[in-house]
């Protein structure tokens, strides 16, 4: 699914990275610059920290908060990735006035 360009190759290069493939892996199967591969698969590594950091029912990270939106992550995402509502990220995020 990421051998060929098409619509969803994105998405499925993400995976690849959640799955544990290396960026010379995909890098081969894709012919894709490996800069734009680092960068997406920083975003998959930094959600296995985030869903790993947020593990307690107290948020204790507001520093990884604070990165996963300077790295475009949603708070439906960053829900998703912690197990809470998204609701319930906005508030943990403006309760520490983290924008």
């Amino acid at each position: 699914k990421i051998s060929f360009p098409n619509s969803e190759r994105i998405y499925h290069i993400y995976q690849a990275f959640r799955d544990g493939k290396t960026v010379e892996e995909i890098q081969s199967l894709t012919q894709i610059s490996p800069y734009f591969l680092e960068h997406i698969k920083e975003l998959a590594d930094f959600e296995v920290v985030l869903r790993d950091s947020f593990a307690s029912p107290e948020v204790s990270q507001p520093e990884l908060l604070w990165r996963a939106k300077r790295l475009g992550f949603s708070d439906a995402l960053i829900g998703q990735v912690v197990q809470r509502s998204e609701s319930e990220v906005r508030a943990i995020r403006k309760k520490r006035a983290i924008k």
